[in-house]
């Protein structure tokens, strides 16, 4: 299977099954409830945070069918997983999210204490004056740099650690779910020089463009329900275009994993 192929089989695979479409946005729905409420000026915060929880544990579920479609997608499946044994899908849906957390923490740890470390700095070595009128602009070029660097880094990062993770999940797929298959490096790696480092991800870039095109596309769904209500464009796209990207995303990573 080529570039081309891998990317189209990903594209029709979830329009095999609307309806499971529909129940996998109904499941993100009810898990965005939180955010639909505030959009509603529901202020009641025992309801909302309720409500946070309820949809954090029933996201669980999300990773959870995600997962189920990476190891059906491995076993030669061409149609849509079930949604059934929900305990084993809440199960696998935290060991995902585990594996997610862990492969996204060395970002998450200079992205909370980067900002710390520049405000010490900026008061010691580079101290800054304000010029005549009270302004500070020094302080404004050194925080654009600073910035800057953060957006650089984070994108850097994500395409030098998406890959590794999207194959780290497969492995724990391909290995009957154990936990300890996502972090067995030398598997990991050598699965993707066998890939290609390039390879991969031009693939993983590629596999993004229709990504970004429905995300564009999402945004001015929002903007035009926005006419009606603010919450209606936002409940279309829970309900159909998020659970048709997880599908997507899914089992690109389990077909990337095929490749030799």
């Amino acid at each position: 299977m080529n570039k081309k192929e891998l990317v189209f089989d990903a594209l029709r695979y979830p329009l095999s099954d609307w309806k499971k479409i529909l129940i996998l946005g109904i499941i993100i729905v009810i898990s965005s409830l939180y955010i639909v409420a505030k959009l509603l000026g529901i202020t009641n915060n025992i309801f909302l945070d309720l409500l946070g929880i309820s949809g954090l544990l029933i996201g669980v579920l999300l990773n959870g069918y995600a997962f189920r479609i990476i190891k059906s997608t491995l076993t030669g499946a061409e149609k849509l997983p079930e949604f059934n044994i929900l305990t084993d899908m809440f199960i696998n849906g935290i060991r995902a999210l585990f594996v997610a957390i862990v492969y996204a923490t060395p970002c998450l740890i200079v992205l909370i204490f980067a900002p710390i470390l520049f405000a010490l700095l900026l008061g010691t070595l580079f101290p800054i004056a304000p010029d005549d009128n009270g302004f500070y602009p020094g302080l404004l070029i050194l925080f654009g740099i600073f910035m800057l660097f953060m957006i650089l880094f984070t994108f850097i990062y994500l395409i030098v650690i998406f890959p590794i993770y999207a194959i780290a999940l497969a492995n724990m797929a391909h290995s009957n779910n154990k936990l300890t298959a996502a972090f067995r490096f030398h598997e990991i790696l050598n699965k993707i020089r066998n890939i290609g480092w390039i390879n991969g991800i031009m693939q993983y870039i590629l596999l993004g463009i229709p990504f970004v095109i429905l995300f564009i596309i999402s945004g001015f769904i929002i903007t035009i329900f926005r006419l009606i209500h603010p919450v209606i464009g936002i409940v279309i796209i829970l309900l159909i275009v998020v659970p048709y990207l997880e599908m997507y995303m899914a089992r690109s990573i389990a077909l990337v994993y095929t490749l030799k």
